[in-house]
């Protein structure tokens, strides 16, 4: 792609591909209901998605908000969603399954990268919830997942860039990759790097949006649902960051 540091955006409508479409993101990870963290997108917005990142549209996997260890009914709707998604053209898949424990559901995790064949399987935050995230690594390379999306099992990137650098030492020699997200902006992406490390960011880059209406209606349906969009701006921002930085 021609950038030694990999920007990813979290892309939530339209509106947000084409926006980190012009701020210059390399791939995308398209959801429905960010609000909640990030779910299964739709049909037409992965077909949107692959139309504009044909070679970086990763599909989230997620068929409800909450936790991550799953039903036998939640399970067969995360196959199907998987293979709907990698069917319609996404570049990989965005999932993330523990067992109770709090550990990497291994059987499930192989099932979705024989699933996936050969396209990346990226596992999402719930990594940031296991209990060893050292051995939780090795699994998941063991298992061939191409990428663990992290924060470092902190709120923030930023507040867990010690760990995080301590997993992309870890990773060396292996083939995943780390990617990190969460809180990452373009005024904090270029330290983030020069404390950790990582080859990869992620971001939702986004900034709230006028909801017309709905912004003074009498009452709201959900205490988080403040309509944000990914900003351009912030997304150029981001890249040029990235780029002066590789170049220093």
């Amino acid at each position: 792609m021609g950038n030694s540091v990999l920007l990813e955006v979290c892309a939530g409508s339209l509106e947000d591909l084409e926006a980190a479409k012009a701020g210059g993101a390399d791939r995308v990870e398209v959801n429905s209901g960010l609000q909640l963290g990030g779910l299964t997108p739709s049909p037409a917005l992965l077909e949107e998605a692959v139309r504009l990142f044909p070679r970086g549209a990763v599909a989230m996997v997620r068929p409800r908000p909450g936790g991550f260890c799953y039903t036998a009914a939640d399970w067969r709707l995360l196959l199907r969603d998987a293979e709907l998604a990698l069917a319609a053209g996404a570049e990989g898949i965005a999932v993330g399954v523990l067992t109770a424990d709090r550990e990497i559901d291994v059987p499930r995790i192989d099932e979705l990268v024989r699933l996936a064949d050969s396209r990346p399987v990226v596992f999402h935050r719930a990594f940031d919830l296991t209990r060893d995230w050292q051995r939780s690594l090795e699994i998941l390379n063991e298992l061939g997942v191409q990428r663990v999306l992290t924060s470092g099992q902190a709120k923030t990137a930023g507040e867990g860039a010690e760990t995080l650098r301590a997993m992309v030492e870890s990773s060396r020699g292996m083939l995943i990759r780390v990617l990190a997200g969460s809180g990452i902006r373009a005024d904090n992406v270029k330290s983030l790097l020069r404390r950790t490390g990582v080859q990869e960011v992620h971001g939702t880059f986004s900034r709230p949006a006028d909801d017309p209406g709905y912004e003074v209606g009498p009452f709201r349906f959900a205490a988080n649902d403040q309509l944000r969009v990914v900003d351009a701006d912030e997304v150029r921002a981001a890249r040029r960051e990235l780029e002066e930085d590789s170049g220093d």
